[in-house]
């Protein structure tokens, strides 16, 4: 909680593992801030692009409306920038658009959850599994 506050919880989840001495089980860190309907997979770091699209290959056949696309950006002012700037490699879901509506109303009295489409939404959930198994999965995750 408290992204668009000064991502709050990402710094206080950071600063209690620092503290705990637990940061070093943080594998990687997946982010779905403005994610909907993705065709592909994101990561901070190019290094990752040949184990994102390879889970993105099986996912793809499952569905063809992935496209196994893979982006390559590290991006800031969400939250996984705090656990980036800690060399946590940072990835999630890219390629989506909002539903039809939708980006009015983005930070604003219209935003309801009416806006959402539900095919799009299971596509992201289907889809993010698929990312976050694959990753489990992974015999070595770059960094």
């Amino acid at each position: 909680m408290g992204e668009e506050e000064g991502l709050l919880g990402s710094e206080a989840y950071l600063e209690e593992a620092t503290k705990n001495k637990t940061l070093n089980q943080v594998a990687f860190m997946l982010n779905y801030d403005m994610t909907n309907d993705p065709k592909g997979y994101n990561a901070s770091q190019e290094s990752c692009r040949e184990l994102f699209q390879s889970i993105g290959a099986m996912a793809a056949k499952i569905d063809t409306t992935f496209k196994n696309s893979f982006t390559s950006r590290a991006g800031l002012h969400s939250d996984h920038q705090p656990f980036m700037l800690h060399g946590i490699p940072t990835g999630g879901s890219s390629g989506g658009k909002l539903p039809a509506g939708a980006g009015d109303c983005y930070h604003a009295d219209c935003d309801s959850f009416s806006l959402v489409n539900e095919q799009q939404l299971k596509n992201t959930v289907r889809f993010s599994a698929m990312l976050l198994y694959g990753l489990a999965d992974a015999a070595t995750i770059p960094s």
